[in-house]
């Protein structure tokens, strides 16, 4: 979470582990299942995700929206 202007944000962030480049970030005022399928479709859209690994922290609802969706 990051604050900005006063509120609160959900960062959500990809980056390529070979050249620490950043692919892709939203933020988001709630984290949640839905809001981590809005940030995957996006990513998806921009870079097929195939063949690609996923870390993620101690947020309960991530692991099943990966395995739900197909990742």
């Amino acid at each position: 979470m990051i604050h900005l202007h006063g509120q609160q944000f959900w960062l959500c962030g990809t980056v390529d582990p070979y050249t620490n480049e950043i692919l892709h970030i939203s933020l988001y005022p709630t984290t949640n299942k839905q809001t981590m399928r809005w940030f995957l479709t996006e990513l998806h859209r921009r870079y097929q995700l195939n063949d690609v690994g996923f870390l993620v922290d101690d947020a309960d609802y991530l692991g099943s929206v990966l395995a739900e969706d197909g990742y």
